[in-house]
């Protein structure tokens, strides 16, 4: 426990390019374990990342500047084009769509990464890594979004 608070106060601290280097990494390790699961289809394991990502996103309540940047790319690679396809409204209405606000998903995104512990355990850490990365794109990981981290992966 103490590790994972240590890694969410220093993805707190780095800047915004850092951030989304981490985060493009962390997403392009799940992804591999994503694909697999999504039985070898990259669109459906990209939806399984963007539902993720949504689901982390509503934990505190408020869609932040960041973490609409990192849903809109994520929808970006899912349609194919290089600059954002989305906007803001658009990607706060996808969350008030597809998230159960009340749970905001843990239970499914906790089956995704019970999922990827069985078919890659690299993956899998790094899906609560990208996660862990989501929940502090605002520079604060609050402890609600920590707690349904937790909640995830334990």
């Amino acid at each position: 426990m103490r590790e994972f608070e240590k890694f969410c106060n220093t993805l707190e601290k780095m800047d915004r390019a850092t951030l989304d280097s981490v985060m493009a990494d962390e997403a392009k390790e799940a992804m591999r374990g994503l694909v697999r699961i999504a039985g070898g289809d990259p669109d459906k394991a990209l939806n399984l990342l963007i539902g993720a990502a949504c689901a982390a996103a509503s934990v505190d309540g408020k869609l932040h500047e960041g973490e609409y940047r990192q849903i809109n790319g994520l929808i970006s690679a899912l349609v194919g084009k290089n600059e954002g396809v989305a906007s803001f409204d658009q990607v706060k209405a996808l969350i008030e769509r597809t998230v159960d606000l009340d749970t905001n998903d843990s239970d499914y995104v906790r089956a995704i990464y019970v999922e990827l512990t069985i078919v890659d355990q690299d993956s899998a850490v790094a899906f609560i890594c990208f996660l862990a990365a989501m929940i502090s794109c605002d520079g604060d990981a609050s402890w609600k979004e920590r707690r349904w981290l937790k909640a995830v992966y334990e």
